[in-house]
Order: C-alpha cells, then structure tokens, then sequence
C-alpha cells in the first residue's frame, strides 16, 4: 500500500512538472503563431475587418465570464472529494456541476439575443453597412463557439482534478498548430472575418470531443443522476459568485479599451490597439501558465492547513515567473520598437508604447498569480473581487478621458495607472495584511534578482548600436544573443547549488 502511494505521489508529481512544461512550449507556440499570421490577417482581412473581429470578440468575451468560475468552482469541489475519497460525494460534485453549465448555456443564448440585437444601433455611428453586417454573423458564430466552450470546461475540470495535465497541454499544443495552418488555407480565399470565427468554431469543437471522450474513455468518469442536494448547489453557487464578480470585472478591465476606442475613433483605430493587446494578452498569459497545474495541490494544502508550505511554494513560484518575466520585460525594452517595425510596420509605432505601459506596472502582480489560486483553495476570492471591481470603474473613467483624445496611448496610459494603484499597491497589501502571504519577502527578492540588468542593460544597448536595425535575421541574432546571456547570468549569478544541480540532472538526464 505505501508503495502504491509512493508511486502515485511521484506520478503526480511527474504530471505536474511535464504540464508546467508543456504549458510554456504551448503559450511559445502561442507566441510565435501570434508574430507569423497577425501580420498575414491584417494584409488579408485590412483594418477595417480584422477590427471587426476582435470588437465583436470582445463582446462576446463578456458572455464568457462564467466559463472559467466555473471550471474553477468544479475542481475545487470535486478535487476536495477526491482527497477525502469520497465516490459519492464526487459524482453528486460533477452531476451539479452539468446541470449547471447546462442552465448557464441557456442564460448566454439569451444574454447573447439581447447584445445582438444591440450591434446595430450602439455602432451605427462609427461602422459602415458592410462592417455591422460581418459584426453580426461573427457575433452569431463565436456564441455558438462559446456554448461548446462552457459545456466542455466540466471536462477540464475533471482532467484536471485527476492531475492528467499532459494529455491537456499535448491537446492544446495540437489545436494551437491545427489552427492557424487551417487559417491561412482558408484566408486567403475568403477574407472574412466570419472565415477566422469558423476556423476558431471547428476547432473548440474538437477540443469538446476529444475532451469528454478521454475523461469518460480513460478516466472512467461516468457522471450518473444524482439526488438533488440543496446544501451542496448552495456552497457551490456562492464560491461561484466571488469567481464571477472577479471575472466580469477582469473581462471589463481588459476589453473596455477596445470598445471606447471603436466608439470614439472607429474600427480602424481599435485594430492597431487589438495588435498591442496581442502582445500583453500573450505576456499575461504566459504568467498564468502553471496556475492550474498547481491547484489541486494547493487545495489539498489548505485542507492540511499548512500554510508555511503554502508560502514557500508561493516564493518559489513567483520567483521563478519572474525570472521569466523579466526576461521578457527587458528584452522588450531593449528591441521592442525595432520588432514592432519588423513584425507589423512602422506605422504601427505606437504599439510598442502601448505594450510599455501596460507591462511594467502588471509584471510583479502577474509574478504572483498564484495567490489567486491560493485564494481560492481558501474561498476568500471574494474579497480580492470587491478591490478588482474598484479598479475597473477607474480604468473605465480613466479610458473615457484619455482615449478620447490621446487614442489607444492615452486608453494603455490609463490601464498602467490602475494597474499600478489597485493591482500593486492595494491588492498586495491586502495579500500581507488578511491572506499573511509573504509579500515583502517576494519584493525584495525581486529587487535582487533585477540587479542582473545592470549587466545586461548595457549589454542591449551595445548589441543595438553594433547591429542594424528594421531586419529581421539581425533582429533574430539580438534576441537570441540577450537570451543565451540573460540565461548564463541567471545561472551563475541567481540560482542556488542545489538549482544549479537540478539544471545539470535534467541537462544530461540524470535522476
């Protein structure tokens, strides 16, 4: 029997390393598809369609919020009755879970009536015939994309829970190559918007099957009819209702911008502001990359109540996101205007302002997304919900003033400045205050790790003046060069012994 828990113990832990590297290759992949087919889908599509596209995605993302709540809601429970071993209790968790993604599809299908009648008369002003008409079947095509979404997040969840996070990342790592190669046969023949939502349609319809065949397949799960358990929805729906505040209010912080900005200026303006987006929303990601991996773990901490392991898994993560981060915060500073001009114009030079102002202030709370998770396992998200609503109703007034006459700068100017007052002065001190994570800890170990730059700053800056600027192998050899010495330098100068010999064992394959 202690071999058994031995051996399942070290799986998990296999699973849950192999996810989080197969999660950063999936968001790479993510990346380097985001820099080939955007600048291909602005030639194809011009500005004026592919601004219709990402406003109506934006719109439609605003239906979306229940969808990742409630994944969440479902792994904590059921993960919870997968540690107390609970057969019952965890088939009662996933039959609640169904019927209530099958009701919230319903109220989106609704909901999703009511905004598309709203199209024409809200934009009539700023869109021609031709770019209301696409607006309305893109809308149409990406509802129906996101029923398929929500119904199948009960899958996830369940994948999830079982720590199976490779069969998931391998997945998505499938669909993120499929995509964008179906994309570009279709595109150039139709140029449509509607093209780039069937395209994303077909897609997460495969994700759905695949998904539910290998949770009922290989897992086993079969969610059978369950007596209705009044005390069990009760407890879910009010941890679902934290989540859902904290994610409309992400989806407002994050989408407002593009609906301002079309408002006042139009679709052609939202559609080099969307370019932008592509970069941050790639960057934001990229930090959320190993949250989900973790959460059964931490769940099944905060059941042990250990919070001194809690913290020292909170440090450790951060740490290492930032690692990560800051290589991509500085390389960006360095040769970001230059890849800006190579990827998608000099036209398009505001953009690396844009991305600036964004990224700089978010990079420390992106560093410790974790404690989201965190509060979660200990359903206290509410309270972080309360203080993001507060900071959306700035962004959004402080949108209204700035966009309107300094564009997509003044609209990234006012996203940086509540990012910066609510993000990492409000919420962290909150984190150290009621949550007792150790933030001033994670400060000053970022404060020490960013030293590296002194270095490396220079080192930028000379490579810049030696090699041309506006090409794209030059371009390649700076970023490849900044890369291999940023690494070199985390490595002599920031890990510790026993890191360095982690790095040496998975180098040359040894236990």
């Amino acid at each position: 029997m202690e071999n058994n828990e031995v051996k399942t113990a070290t799986n998990r832990s296999l699973q849950r390393k192999s996810g989080a590297i197969l999660s950063y290759i999936h968001l790479f992949l993510n990346a380097v598809i985001s820099l080939i087919y955007v600048p291909i889908l602005l030639r194809t599509l011009g500005n004026s369609e592919y601004g219709v596209y990402q406003l109506i995605a934006s719109i439609v993302s605003y239906l979306s919020v229940l969808k990742s709540t409630l994944s969440a809601t479902t792994m904590r429970f059921y993960t919870i009755s997968l540690a107390e071993k609970d057969a019952i209790k965890s088939n009662q968790v996933l039959f609640t879970s169904k019927r209530i993604y099958q009701v919230i599809t319903g109220l989106m299908l609704v909901l999703g009536a009511v905004l598309f009648g709203l199209i024409t008369p809200f934009y009539r002003s700023s869109m021609n015939t031709v770019e209301l008409l696409h607006a309305q079947q893109v809308f149409v095509v990406l509802l129906i994309q996101l029923c398929f979404e929500v119904n199948g997040c009960l899958y996830i969840a369940i994948i999830h829970s079982h720590e199976r996070f490779v069969f998931v990342k391998l997945l998505n790592i499938l669909t993120a190559i499929l995509n964008p190669i179906a994309l570009l046969l279709l595109i150039t023949k139709y140029p449509y918007a509607l093209t780039v939502a069937i395209v994303n349609l077909s897609m997460t319809i495969l994700l759905y099957v695949l998904e539910k065949g290998y949770s009922q397949k290989t897992l086993g799960i079969k969610i059978q009819k369950s007596p209705f358990e009044r005390e069990m929805l009760s407890q879910m729906v009010a941890f679902s209702g934290g989540l859902i505040l904290a994610v409309i209010a992400d989806q407002l912080f994050w989408k407002v911008d593009q609906i301002i900005l079309t408002k006042f200026h139009g679709a052609a303006v939202v559609a080099v502001y969307s370019v932008a987006a592509t970069i941050y929303m790639n960057f934001i990601t990229l930090s959320s990359a190993v949250n989900n991996v973790f959460m059964p773990k931490i769940t099944e901490l905060v059941v042990r109540d250990d919070n001194n392991e809690i913290n020292q898994l909170f440090l450790r993560i951060a740490r290492y996101q930032y690692l990560l981060l800051f290589l991509i915060l500085s390389g960006f500073i360095l040769f970001g205007k230059e890849f800006v001009t190579v990827w998608v114009g000099s036209e398009y030079s505001e953009i690396f302002w844009i991305v600036l102002l964004v990224i700089i202030p978010m990079t420390p709370d992106l560093c410790e997304g974790i404690g989201l998770s965190i509060l979660q396992a200990r359903n206290t998200y509410t309270r972080r919900a309360y203080l993001h609503v507060g900071v959306v109703f700035t962004n959004i007034i402080l949108t209204i003033i700035l966009a309107k006459f300094f564009s997509g700068v003044g609209a990234a100017v006012a996203t940086g400045l509540s990012i910066l007052f609510g993000n990492l002065i409000a919420l962290n001190v909150y984190y150290a205050k009621v949550e007792r994570l150790p933030i001033g800890s994670m400060f000053v170990m970022f404060l020490k790790n960013s030293r590296i730059f002194l270095v490396l700053g220079p080192v930028g800056l000379m490579v810049n003046w030696l090699l041309p600027t506006d090409s794209v192998v030059f371009l390649i050899l700076k970023i490849a060069f900044y890369t291999v010495c940023y690494v070199g330098a985390v490595y002599l100068w920031l890990l510790t012994a026993e890191e360095k010999q982690q790095v040496k064992n998975l180098v040359f394959h040894k236990r």
